[in-house]
């Protein structure tokens, strides 16, 4: 996985874990139990989360036309 190489490289150590549930429930009840100071989630390839795209304003937005 790319996230898992990038932090190989940093030499920044982690422990990795594959979880099933329902995702925020399941995320957030394993980050108590292992007491995770941060969570790194790739999401690249689940249809379950997506990523949020930047909004792009409606043309004449600003009223001038």
């Amino acid at each position: 996985m790319q996230t898992c190489a990038i932090l190989d490289d940093a030499g920044v150590p982690y422990t990795w874990n594959r979880v099933f549930g329902p995702p925020e429930r399941t995320i957030a009840t394993y980050a108590v139990r292992d007491h995770a100071d941060i969570v790194v989630l790739d999401a690249s390839h689940l249809g379950f989360f997506h990523r949020e795209q930047p909004s792009t304003p409606p043309e004449n937005a600003d009223g001038k036309g």
